[in-house]
């Protein structure tokens, strides 16, 4: 039922980073949280971080490459007939 717990409990941390990650109180608590709840067996991998940006990266890339199979079938389909 509390915070400690449920980052006790957690394998692995991923934090989505932005510039003001670390002036936000709550990122900073849970990050602090997490390290405490696992003092003396962080794993390497256990704790991540990604650039925010990587999100909207991704959702393009996958946008671009649906859009792309798209046509591709269409076209495929207007040559066999």
């Amino acid at each position: 039922e509390s915070i400690g717990a449920i980052l006790g409990l957690s394998q692995t941390l991923m934090v989505l980073w932005d510039p003001g990650y670390l002036k936000r109180l709550w990122c900073t608590f849970e990050l602090a949280a997490y390290v405490k709840a696992h003092s003396g067996r962080l794993d390497k991998g256990c704790l991540t971080s990604r650039p925010v940006c990587w999100g909207y990266m991704w959702t393009a890339l996958y946008i671009g490459n649906s859009i792309a199979a798209c046509a591709y079938y269409m076209l495929a389909l207007d040559m066999d007939i």
